[in-house]
């Protein structure tokens, strides 16, 4: 309004600025500009060189500085007529140099910078009008988060050359807090009830993460929708919302949220008819539609019945299926008629199905993932499933799907698939620190669809204080199928067991593996493999449990190899979802291998681990982890031992936190001579070392109660996770024997399984620019006097 006044008062004194207005025309000779800076002589004139020469009316001249004003450019323009030339006396808008925000916000500059939209950048004018519309669009967004008390303000200066510093002062104030929460007119339900249906009504502080009740407009719509659909599943079919009423505090720090319902009567569907030219698929809609009658009215199962008609025409050749309900009241009883309108439409067939943007997959290797095949009846579901296997490949950033008509009359359509491939391969240099392991280097390289036929290659070297280690691993998928492939494998493992300064053995191990793997559906994917192992055991300081397991083996215990042919299983469960930086669901596998024919070793070996991720409903920024790790190994024969490279340990992060990593099991045996790895007291010729053998068997549980945390850090979205949990765990030897040798010696009994290890604490993981950090630090709940407690621990890795 006050920009329209300006110029209304701009034009007022431009009529009494040029002389012979009594005339209505006058011939234009030159037309000359004063004050031009920024804005080009040449884009003034295109404004009015269509009167250059010619003669102009006064009208004609409003119209032209009108249109000047309206560019945004010009602060003032004054026009003066001397004899036949026009003079134009311009005032520029002063441009934008600089723009600065305030600091520490919680939205990003980023975000701010998307707002000012293309009106207010630097170069520009300075328009007061697009900065107050800039304000309202900012304020809108503020509210959307629940801040309705900040203030936006914006300060600037002009220097001589017409340069302005503008920056933008933004006081946020705390979010507006949910107070109240009334319900009204609610006679079916409790209001207790309802309000436990609201995300935005949290009444739970767990500890340290208290989540505060934030009043945001987004989630209060979609709890208004949530009570709704409460309503609908329980037959509620007319209920609404009578009114809405939200009171904010003088000063908009609380909010009191009034909802007034109407609820309507509860019914049950009596009749469910449908129409339509279906006559061919009455039977199958039929038997779909019969366990729906005769029962409570559930929205739910509405929606499910409606898509479920619509999938089978999709896979019938039907795209353009279209089906609508409706409901309407029986006559004779107090239930409801539901009738369903079905339109089939136009019938299609697949005529082709072409790739673009593909440089490396070939069209034999992609047809092969699609399994609709040309000519069929077009299966738009079939289409949209071979887009998701694609993707499942691996090889793919993105695959976008789109049809169109083989021509308009043609009763066929054809299929297109965007693809989008990813690098088929790369080389990646790793360094990383490990509290236990030290400083560790790794060398990976990768080449994806090797051949172009979805085969994969992968090597992988480490390198850190314990071991030297390296793989080769090549993948090729089978039957037609990605999801069935073959893996080999060879592998090299250089171990070199360090306890302080002293050595307690070292293994070359090396090996390969053939591993067949086949997914059974979407959830469930089975393996099953052949290994050969060889290990090289050398430079053993005479432990009693190694000298014990070669001794069971008749051979020379200082040094010693193996070769053993392995069998062995994985079935895998995996339904995790990823949701918004979330984790939930569950992860379980089961493996097993062992020894066959042409082993010097007969063993076998169990372990089962299931990992769980609990949302809760209340607030999906809380995760409960639970995590159950089982395992078990036994010899085949009974005169062997089962071999001591081949036992569990526990202890550090991954396993039980505050204890040292593999530090917590079965400790063992030496002769007293052996002293430099004896502890404590020597009662007897056997002595007692801090050095943990392992143990056959293993239980360890981890319960973590996670709290997700996301930090805006210069543009980027940084996720912390902060928990608290509850570790034990217990290894144990079941073929420990307390003889009299360790009852002298003083010994454990490590054959008991109640020996458990409990710990608690808190652990920070973020995923940082260097790689992800995890922290922790742990209170030991339940240990033994000789184990290692380790309180502080850390791990950081990085890859370039």
């Amino acid at each position: 309004m006050m920009l329209f006044i300006k110029q209304l008062l701009i034009l007022f004194f431009l009529f009494f600025s040029i002389d012979g207005y009594a005339k209505d025309k006058w011939f234009i000779k030159d037309i000359t500009f004063s004050g031009l800076h920024k804005f080009s002589k040449k884009n003034i004139c295109n404004y009015i060189k269509k009167y250059h020469g010619e003669k102009i009316s006064f009208n004609s001249l409003n119209k032209v500085i009108y249109n000047l004003l309206q560019t945004g450019q010009f602060e003032n323009i004054k026009v003066v007529k001397f004899k036949n030339n026009l003079i134009f006396k311009i005032k520029e808008q002063s441009g934008i140099y600089r723009i600065n925000f305030s600091d520490g916000m919680v939205i990003s500059n980023d975000v701010i910078k998307t707002l000012l939209n293309n009106n207010i950048k630097i170069g520009n004018s300075l328009n007061l009008y697009y900065l107050n519309s800039f304000k309202n669009i900012l304020k809108k967004y503020y509210f959307s988060i629940g801040k309705y008390n900040v203030d936006i303000k914006s300060i600037f200066f002009i220097q001589s050359d017409k340069k302005v510093y503008f920056k933008i002062l933004i006081l946020e104030r705390k979010s507006a807090v949910v107070n109240n929460i009334n319900i009204f007119g609610n006679y079916a339900f409790s209001s207790n009830k309802i309000i436990s249906l609201l995300r935005l009504y949290n009444r739970s502080n767990i500890w340290f993460f208290i989540d505060k009740k934030d009043y945001l407009i987004k989630k209060f719509n979609e709890d208004l929708k949530n009570i709704k659909n409460f309503y609908l599943q329980k037959g509620y079919i007319f209920f609404k919302f009578s009114k809405i009423h939200v009171v904010f505090s003088l000063d908009k720090k609380k909010v009191d949220v009034n909802i007034f319902l109407k609820e309507g009567s509860r019914y049950c569907i009596s009749n469910l008819f449908f129409h339509g030219n279906v006559l061919s698929y009455y039977k199958k809609i039929n038997s779909i539609i019969y366990s729906i009658s005769k029962k409570h009215f559930d929205y739910n199962d509405i929606l499910k019945l409606k898509k479920i008609i619509k999938n089978m025409f999709f896979c019938d050749g039907y795209p353009n299926v279209n089906v609508s309900i409706y409901f309407k009241k029986n006559i004779y009883n107090d239930n409801l008629d539901c009738y369903l309108y079905i339109y089939p439409n136009q019938r299609f067939i697949l005529n082709k199905i072409n790739f673009v943007g593909n440089k490396f997959s070939t069209n034999n290797f992609l047809h092969s993932k699609i399994k609709h095949k040309e000519g069929d009846w077009f299966n738009i579901l079939l289409l949209i499933q071979g887009r998701k296997d694609l993707l499942e490949t691996g090889f793919f950033k993105d695959v976008k799907l789109n049809f169109y008509n083989f021509n308009n009359e043609s009763k066929k359509i054809n299929a297109v698939y965007t693809i989008q491939e990813n690098d088929i391969g790369n080389i990646n240099l790793g360094f990383g620190y490990g509290m236990d392991s030290g400083i560790n280097l790794n060398l990976n390289i990768t080449r994806n669809h090797l051949f172009n036929t979805g085969s994969k290659f992968q090597l992988s070297i480490l390198k850190d204080m314990s071991q030297t280690s390296g793989s080769l691993i090549f993948r090729y998928p089978f039957l037609n199928m990605f999801q069935n492939n073959l893996k080999g494998q060879l592998f090299y493992n250089y171990f070199k067991f360090n306890e302080i300064d002293s050595t307690y053995y070292q293994n070359k191990r090396y090996g390969l593996d053939t591993i067949l793997g086949f997914l059974i559906n979407e959830k469930n994917e089975f393996n099953i493999g052949i290994h050969y192992v060889h290990n090289n055991i050398s430079n053993i300081e005479s432990p009693f449990s190694i000298w014990r397991y070669f001794k069971s083996l008749k051979s020379n215990y200082k040094k010693y190899n193996t070769d053993d042919i392995l069998m062995s299983f994985f079935w895998i469960f995996n339904n995790l979802h990823h949701e918004n930086y979330n984790l939930f669901g569950n992860y379980t596998i089961l493996s097993g291998k062992c020894t066959i024919l042409g082993s010097d070793n007969h063993f076998n070996k169990i372990k089962l681990e299931s990992r769980e991720y609990f949302q809760f409903k209340f607030n999906k920024n809380f995760t409960l982890f639970a995590r159950t790790y089982l395992g078990f190994g036994n010899s085949n024969n009974i005169n062997e031992e089962f071999p001591f490279y081949e036992n569990y340990h526990a202890g550090g992060i991954g396993s039980i936190r505050g204890f040292k990593f593999n530090s917590i099991g079965p400790k063992d045996i030496y002769y007293n001579k052996y002293s430099n790895f004896c502890i404590g007291k020597q009662f007897y010729k056997f002595c007692q070392s801090d050095i943990s053998t392992g143990g056959n068997a293993i239980i360890n549980t981890n319960l973590e109660l996670i709290k997700k945390i996301l930090l805006n850090d210069n543009y980027k979205l940084s996720v912390i996770t902060a928990s608290v949990f509850l570790d034990s765990t217990t290894v144990w030897n079941t073929h420990w024997i307390n003889s009299l040798d360790s009852k002298l010696s003083h010994f454990s009994d490590y054959s008991n399984p109640y020996d458990i290890r409990i710990s608690t604490g808190i652990a920070l993981q973020w995923i940082s620019p260097l790689g992800p950090l995890n922290f922790s630090y742990s209170y030991p709940l339940k240990y033994n006097d000789k184990d290692k407690i380790e309180s502080f621990q850390f791990n950081i890795g990085k890859i370039w």
